[in-house]
């Protein structure tokens, strides 16, 4: 359960939107719940290193993990039966109305890309 995580040690991503609270989508619903622990980064990448490290429980997206960590199992997916929820990739540009033709070029094909990567698509299980 998702309020477990209370009294465990966590590795606290700071630039995440609800702050030290990690939200979960499950059977009951949404719940969001207050963490804390030993390691606190503003860089997805040291939280992944920080949860290699066995640092704590991390609340991260699986394609943080291309290299088969959790296949492996170097990595344990926990609670599957609650989800974090999902959140969009967004690509930024200044204008539709100038649009080059290499970036629209790049943008399909990244869409292209997410939507057939197994660690995007959430196809990982």
């Amino acid at each position: 359960m998702p309020e477990d995580l209370c009294n465990k040690p966590c590795i606290v991503y700071d630039r995440l939107a609800t702050g030290a609270a990690w939200t979960f989508e499950g059977p009951s619903g949404a719940v969001s719940v207050p963490v804390d622990g030993p390691v606190h980064a503003d860089a997805t990448e040291a939280v992944r290193a920080a949860a290699l490290a066995g640092l704590g429980f991390a609340y991260v997206p699986a394609w943080h993990f291309p290299d088969g960590a959790l296949r492996d199992g170097r990595m344990v997916e926990l609670m599957r039966d609650w989800t974090p929820p999902q959140l969009p990739i967004s690509a930024v540009y200044p204008s539709r109305r100038h649009l080059a033709a290499k970036t629209r070029t790049m943008i399909d094909f990244l869409a292209d890309e997410l939507h057939i990567e197994p660690l995007l698509s959430g196809a990982v299980g």
